[in-house]
């Protein structure tokens, strides 16, 4: 049972403001994990360059969002590859129809998992992927 007196561990009270645009961290954090690739990556890449190393949290959503954003591309690079199996002649299309379910479930998995932090950092919360953030915690300190 949480005490009300005590600080909750997995959310993060700093106050101020971004160094590039002036955001809120909280703000800065949730751009991290637009379910937008470019903005995603370039709001990920801005804050690892500018942000003081002091700044965990930021950093943490900067990671996770680059790692979720790495993801994303590797499962393209696979639905890729198994496209290109579409081509076989006679089982191709099998090829074809499990390559665009895969796409699909990718795709939408990002997509909720995206919102999902998004909304969390939002929040102020440190929400942790099993080993996305694991590695985010870890590279962030």
């Amino acid at each position: 049972m949480n005490d009300p007196h005590l600080p909750d561990k997995t959310k993060h009270y700093l106050t101020g403001k971004t160094d590039v645009l002036s955001l809120d961290y909280n703000v800065a954090a949730a751009l991290c994990y637009v379910p937008i690739p470019p903005i995603n990556l370039l709001a990920c890449i801005i804050w690892m360059l500018t942000e003081a190393k002091e700044n965990k949290f930021l950093r943490f959503h900067a990671i996770q969002g680059l790692g979720l954003l790495g993801i994303l591309i590797a499962g393209n690079v696979l639905v890729w590859i198994i496209g290109m199996l579409a081509f076989i002649p006679v089982i191709g299309g099998l090829f074809a129809l499990l390559g665009g379910i895969a796409w699909f479930l990718i795709a939408a998995v990002w997509f909720g998992l995206s919102i999902l932090l998004a909304l969390k950092a939002k929040e102020r919360e440190l929400f942790k992927l099993p080993i996305i953030g694991d590695l985010a915690d870890q590279y962030s300190n």
